[in-house]
């Protein structure tokens, strides 16, 4: 459990806090606002490998830069409820926004290899 800005919630619920803050309550028009913003290079990119590859990037992403801090206060502050302040929220923003668009790319890219397309990642030519 968190303290975020006098609030107890769990970390996941300040992340979900994080998407609704920038789009409330519409998936309908974050999702291809969040699609624009993804050059065919990235999702080429993001793309490549293995769900088991993307898995590992996930958890290495999360030891790296979702927790550190989170189990550092944890230690620090002795107690079941770690204190964060808005510079952590600031900071895990574009972390929340970029896992939305891998996560964008890597669902098509496994839709396309069930349904037919084979191997072939996302179609940048008629999705955009």
């Amino acid at each position: 459990m968190i303290r975020f800005m006098g609030r107890k919630m769990s970390l996941h619920a300040l992340w979900d806090d994080l998407i609704e803050k920038r789009d409330p309550g519409n998936a309908e028009e974050l999702a291809p606002q969040l699609d624009k913003e993804i050059s065919p290079t990235e999702a080429m990119d993001w793309a490549k490998g293995a769900v088991e590859d993307w898995i590992l990037e996930d958890y290495k992403l999360a030891k790296k830069t979702v927790y550190p801090d989170y189990h550092e206060k944890f230690r620090e502050q002795g107690s079941q409820i770690v204190k964060l302040n808005a510079g952590y929220r600031d900071a895990m923003k574009p972390v929340v926004f970029l896992q939305l668009q891998k996560g964008g790319i890597r669902l098509a890219t496994v839709l396309n290899q069930i349904f037919g397309e084979g191997d072939a990642p996302y179609d940048f030519g008629t999705n955009r």
